[in-house]
């Protein structure tokens, strides 16, 4: 990392940081081959939380492909395989399971793990799994990306009474430290949207995040879909939200070893670096480029409208009561709002489709994008 700084003049923008340090080959983050999900890595996902995760979002999944006539789902980075495994499994109890389920996964040791959970938790459907390192051509059926949006890199920003400044990354000669630069013309038109969203000038002393190929990613997704559903679940929320004046120290957090902190520059390579996800962007990638939004709202709402309270129901009768009180808890995570519940967002992006999905039937909060 030094050499990739001193290459560049002895500064690079933290996004260019942040790649290196979660994606350089054999000692990012998450190419190393470490443990990262569950209770042995360093961070819980809502899949890895609870199985009626993955059985709930699998009921919006059979809806979805057999309004499409599809026959395929697609998952970009599938983590451990656990929500792959549980949806497999839940639509085959349906009579609903995909001819092909198609795992984007570039780390062959990602693949071998996830198929072997996916071996373990649903054997039966092994055969319809697929692995390849690159998306698809196209998507016809259904995408489903569960926090594969906020692990994409981001640049810090910062207003100073002499303007915006984007906050990189030098080395001092012991450590990283940050470093403020005027910014490029890309950053100055980004900041540009969120003043326009918020509707006044961001206040001086005001950090935050801003992330340089989300539209990019989003946009290419979008083109490849051709008839079907990309079902994005993250935590994040609009642009007006996101960049509010109470948020004014961002939202980045670093995991490492189930706590989270605030500094990016202990434990590089060791540990996660994230932040919350823009969706008016996804939103507007997805318009931009032939598509609509088919429905956005809280995780909460989206999982009650997939029936989880009905899955609850189904699993708790099936066991004791100790893992009955499991459960309970796991649901109460997945739904409080201090918890997953408010935080987390799901954005359904829609081409050739004209069908209500069940998930937003609560609650639709697409126009606040």
């Amino acid at each position: 990392m030094v050499d990739v700084i001193d290459a560049d003049g002895g500064w690079i923008g933290f996004d260019r940081y942040m790649h290196e340090v979660l994606y350089a080959p054999g000692l990012g983050y998450y190419t190393a081959g470490a443990v990262k999900l569950g209770d042995d890595g360093d961070f819980t996902t809502a899949p890895e939380l609870s199985p009626l995760y993955s059985r709930t979002l699998a009921s919006q999944c059979a809806q979805i492909l057999l309004a499409t006539g599809g026959d395929t789902i697609v998952e970009p980075g599938a983590g451990s395989g656990v929500m792959a495994a549980h949806i497999l499994a839940s639509l085959a109890e349906i009579d609903a399971a995909p001819h092909k389920y198609l795992i984007v996964e570039p780390s062959p040791d990602l693949q071998q793990r996830q198929q072997q959970t996916i071996a373990s938790l649903a054997p039966e459907q092994l055969d319809c799994v697929q692995w390849c390192d690159r998306p698809p051509q196209s998507v016809s059926g259904l995408l489903v990306a569960n926090e594969v949006l906020d692990a994409l890199p981001f640049e810090r920003f910062v207003v100073t009474e002499n303007g915006v400044k984007s906050l990189g990354v030098t080395w001092d000669g012991e450590r990283f430290v940050e470093q403020a630069v005027a910014p490029d013309a890309v950053l100055d038109k980004g900041i540009e949207a969120i003043e326009s969203a918020i509707g006044k000038p961001l206040p001086v002393g005001y950090r935050s995040e801003w992330r340089r190929g989300l539209y990019e990613f989003a946009s290419d997704w979008s083109k490849r879909l051709h008839h079907g559903v990309l079902l994005w679940i993250d935590y994040g929320c609009s642009r007006r939200e996101l960049y509010a004046a109470a948020r004014n120290e961002g939202t980045m957090l670093c995991h490492y070893r189930h706590r989270a902190h605030d500094d990016p520059f202990v434990y590089p390579g060791l540990q996660d670096i994230t932040a919350w996800v823009d969706f008016t962007t996804i939103a507007e990638a997805a318009v931009d480029n032939g598509c609509r939004v088919g429905g956005y709202t809280t995780q909460a709402h989206f999982l009650i409208g997939c029936g989880l309270e009905q899955q609850f129901n189904q699993m708790r009768s099936r066991v004791d009561e100790q893992a009955a009180a499991s459960m309970g808890k796991a649901v109460q995570r997945l739904l409080m709002p201090g918890e997953m519940g408010e935080n987390f967002r799901v954005i359904a992006i829609e081409k050739d489709l004209h069908t209500d999905l069940i998930g937003f039937r609560l609650r639709d909060m697409a126009a606040s994008l």
